[in-house]
């Protein structure tokens, strides 16, 4: 079947849609990234205390949250809302986080590596919807 110019698949229509998708994604991850670093703080936390969401001996499906404390102008701080940490993480564990210079209390949960999956997206989409075009 001869192809028309101009005609694009639709295969190749859907992956561009998702490839403007993921990249808008990417660009307002961004924007939200930069300035989230301009009002937190980095930190060394250490974890107080650890909860399971279900039972301990469960390993698969299961998940650690725990309670963390940090220092922050000669105050030691533990944060009342528990954040996941790895199932090998154990108490007195040095951790990182970010916490709002105007509310020390309160962590950022905004991190990198949604930027980067979002980055990988993109490119992998866009560079789909190019093959599609020839390949298929």
């Amino acid at each position: 079947m001869k192809q028309r110019r101009g005609y694009f698949k639709p295969q190749t229509i859907f992956l561009f849609a998702f490839a403007v998708t993921f990249s808008l994604l990417f660009v307002v991850f961004l924007i939200k990234y930069i300035i989230n670093l301009r009002h937190t703080v980095k930190a060394k936390g250490t974890i107080k205390k650890i909860d399971y969401a279900i039972n301990k001996e469960m390993r698969k499906n299961n998940s650690k949250w725990a309670n963390i404390g940090y220092i922050v102008n000669d105050k030691f701080i533990v944060l009342i809302n528990q954040i996941q940490v790895p199932l090998s993480a154990e108490i007195d564990d040095k951790i990182f986080i970010r916490y709002y210079k105007h509310a020390p209390e309160k962590i950022s949960l905004i991190k990198s590596s949604a930027l980067v999956f979002l980055g990988i997206s993109t490119i992998i989409f866009a560079f789909a919807a190019y093959l599609t075009q020839f390949i298929i």
